[in-house]
């Protein structure tokens, strides 16, 4: 049976890429605050794990840099993209999961507190967002 020819559709307007809700600032003010007691500025006692989430070294340190002997083959943070960003699986206590290994960031881990919601909400924004400097 023969099919009705559909209407042609008007083409749509290509959309305008939005502006970004959550800045790295943002972010680095949650490591200040959760973070950089255990991963320090470099060359200080505290650097756990070799990793800063200091500031003026964390986002070098983490976007599209690889989470190493921890988890081969993922980046700490892939921009766009949480599933696949070892630090989020860190924070999130989900590490194990996609094959990582070391301590997880879980309550009471060296008197670390799983962080708020809202701050988890805002990193993964950051990352779904592009993961992007100021």
């Amino acid at each position: 049976e023969p099919t009705e020819p559909t209407e042609p559709t008007e083409p749509t307007e290509p959309t305008e890429p939005t502006e970004p809700t959550v800045s790295y600032s943002q972010v680095q003010a949650i490591y200040n605050q959760a973070c950089a007691g255990c991963h320090g500025e470099p060359g200080f006692f505290g650097v756990s794990g070799g990793l800063s989430l200091a500031e003026g070294y964390s986002y070098d340190g983490t976007v599209e840099v690889s989470s190493g002997q921890q988890r081969d083959g993922m980046y700490l943070i892939a921009p766009g993209n949480p599933e696949e960003s070892y630090l989020w699986h860190k924070i999130n206590g989900t590490h194990r999961e996609v094959g990582g290994s070391g301590q997880g960031m879980s309550p009471g881990f060296f008197g670390f507190n799983q962080l708020p919601e809202s701050d988890l909400q805002t990193i993964e924004t950051w990352i779904l967002e592009g993961a992007l400097a100021d």
